[in-house]
């Protein structure tokens, strides 16, 4: 009797111990995720900071091509 109540609490410690290897797996695995997370938020900001930028230089780019030829055909009607 003894020793079946000693196998019944190892096997209830075994569990608990169980228990919290698989908690702090889950807490390191929620941590990660967190990470994970942040980073991609990271990379959607630089991603949408760097077609702002695009956008500017692309606007700017079609404004330079614009004064380009309308420098052109200023010249050819001078010359």
């Amino acid at each position: 009797m003894l020793e079946e109540s000693v196998r019944s609490l190892l096997l209830q410690i075994n569990i608990c111990d169980e228990l919290f290897q698989e908690r702090k797996k889950v807490e390191e695995m929620q941590e990660l995720l967190d990470q994970e997370k942040s980073e991609s938020y990271s990379y959607k900001h630089d991603l949408v900071k760097t077609k702002l930028k695009l956008d500017g230089v692309l606007q700017e780019l079609s404004t330079q091509k614009k004064l380009l030829a309308l420098e052109k055909k200023e010249a050819k009607e001078k010359g």
